[in-house]
Order: structure tokens, then C-alpha cells, then sequence
């Protein structure tokens, strides 16, 4: 099946131009950070408590410091994993650093951002009574209900693009 134009013209979430602010702005136990879910609600509010203890993709920046990634890098003739560019742009949210707000971490790995896209226009609505999720893709939540657009973001860390 070929992709349809407007899924490729949708940037992916590191090149959205957004400013990410980092998991640490959606780990409160009031939004993402319960150790519980909640009930009737359309969100789990553990997700961030899910990625950190029981998802890789909070551990992708941390491989990138293992002797077997120094020996990967070696072998291309490149320095360090943890700052080659190559090897951020699927083992972290690699965004360039004027885009980077004040409580984001390459460290954190692949976080929420990394696929949800910059949190700078829809951090603050998103919760908002009158927000909708067509708002929040509008104000630049990545659409990860559109599995071709998830496929194609997934794919291009885990297949390459």
C-alpha cells in the first residue's frame, strides 16, 4: 500500500519545529504519573509510570553509553554514541537545542515527545473541558491514531527510513 501524500507531508514529531519539554512535564500523578489508572476516563493517567519502569524505549539513550554501542561506533569511525547525531535521532528526542525547554533531557531517551510531538502549543490545553483531540493535533499532538502515520514513525527508528 502507498502512503498516502498527506501522511508523508506530516513531520515527524523531532522535526515538527515544536519545542519539547520533556518527560518531566507529564509525570505529575495528577496527569500521566498515577501508579494507578483511573476509571472512567479516556486517558490511563500511568502512562508515564508504564514507560519508565516497564518500557525499553525509556532505556534507548542509556544503551547508547554500553561497550557494545562504543564498539558500533568505533567500527564506523565515529566518536561517541551518546552525541552522534546518527545514533540520538532513535535512542533520544533529538531536537535541536533551541527547542529544547527548561526540563528536557536527551537522557530521557525516547520519551513522550519523541512520538507525541513538541508539547509547546497543546501542554497547556490539552486538558482543557473544551479540548478535543482534533484541537490538540491541530495545536501539534502527533496523530498516533492514524496507524499509517504511527507505522511510519515507528518503522523509521526501528526498520530506518
Amino acid at each position: 500500500m502507498l502512503l498516502s501524500t498527506y501522511a508523508l507531508a506530516q513531520p515527524f514529531p523531532v522535526l515538527d519545529g515544536k519545542t519539547h519539554n520533556g518527560v518531566a512535564t507529564c509525570s505529575s500523578s495528577m496527569c500521566h504519573g498515577s501508579v494507578k489508572e483511573y476509571k472512567n476516563s479516556n486517558i490511563l493517567h500511568n502512562e508515564y509510570i508504564t514507560w519508565d519502569r516497564k518500557d525499553i524505549h525509556s532505556l534507548a539513550y542509556n544503551k547508547l553509553l554500553s561497550k557494545e554501542f562504543k564498539a558500533i561506533t568505533d567500527k564506523l569511525g565515529l566518536k561517541s554514541p551518546e552525541k552522534e547525531p546518527v545514533c540520538l535521532n532513535c535512542h533520544s528526542s533529538n531536537v535541536p537545542k533551541k527547542l529544547q525547554g527548561k526540563r528536557f533531557l536527551m537522557s530521557d531517551g525516547v520519551g513522550c515527545e519523541t512520538c507525541h510531538g513538541g508539547s509547546e502549543k497543546w501542554l497547556a490545553t490539552h486538558t482543557d473541558k473544551d479540548a478535543t483531540h482534533e484541537s490538540n493535533i491541530r495545536d501539534g499532538l502527533y496523530p498516533l491514531d492514524d496507524l499509517e502515520k504511527r507505522a511510519r514513525l515507528c518503522l523509521s527508528c526501528h526498520y530506518g527510513d
